[in-house]
């Protein structure tokens, strides 16, 4: 489930509920047991953010002493597992604020671009939010951190076409 952490988790638990049913009450008892059997990966539960953070050095006031070099795909580093992820999984969800910030956020871009372009069930989006597209380039994406901005917008420049293409493809199959 793709989503933007400056929205709120209950609007995200309501977009993971809508996404497997097309309800958003947070009942139990509103859900068929098949219904409550689906399961979602969030980051929040699948990736240690402490240990990522701290180790990538992002939370420079931390104290914890887990501090050290990154090294990609070790398994201490989790923050570069999105492609494994993303490649395990037969949907994909997106969860919009009503400001539609998500759609300008770079991880969502990049993980709607894989999810779209790897042929996986996206849901629909409402076309009342569809009234007035906000995806911009990924170059104007934002990022809490330049670095993921960087790598991700590096891997878009390397492909056929580049970001001109990213850019359109986004355009067209979000509109």
């Amino acid at each position: 489930m793709s989503h933007w952490w400056g929205n709120t988790f209950l609007e995200l638990v309501k977009s993971i509920c809508q996404h497997a049913t097309g309800k958003t009450e947070l009942y139990s008892s509103m859900y068929t047991d098949g219904e409550k059997a689906k399961t979602f990966w969030l980051c929040i539960f699948g990736v240690n953010q402490q240990v990522s953070i701290c180790k990538w050095g992002f939370n420079r006031s931390c104290k914890c002493a887990t501090i050290e070099p990154y090294k990609p795909y070790d398994a201490r580093f989790e923050m570069d597992k999105f492609s494994l992820i993303m490649e395990s999984i037969s949907q994909h969800g997106l969860a919009l604020d009503s400001q539609l910030v998500t759609l300008k956020r770079v991880w969502v871009l990049s993980e709607l671009d894989y999810a779209m372009s790897h042929g996986l069930d996206c849901g629909e989006v409402s076309a009342q939010v569809l009234k007035t597209p906000v995806v911009l380039s990924v170059e104007d994406a934002e990022a809490s951190y330049p670095e993921d901005k960087v790598r991700i917008v590096n891997a878009i420049q390397e492909r056929k076409n580049g970001i001109a293409a990213f850019d359109r493809n986004m355009q067209y199959r979000t509109l």
